[in-house]
């Protein structure tokens, strides 16, 4: 039976690897973790509930640069 491999090993191979083979790793990886990065994000985000208005009011201070 084999072992499970290390986060060493992993990066190791990884390092193996040229430009582009990381970089279709590394959007892989994006890909596949992309939910729980999500999550962990959106936990660190405060809850404020906004209302209407003032979703507009941003919305138009970025549109036309006031606020």
């Amino acid at each position: 039976m084999q072992s499970a491999p290390t986060i060493s090993n992993i990066i190791r191979l990884f390092n193996q690897l040229t430009p582009s083979e990381k970089i279709k790793v590394a959007a892989r990886i994006n890909k596949d973790t992309f939910e729980e990065q999500w999550k962990a994000f959106d936990l660190e985000l405060p809850d404020a509930p906004f209302t209407e208005d003032e979703v507009l009011k941003e919305v138009m201070s970025v549109r036309y640069g006031k606020k």
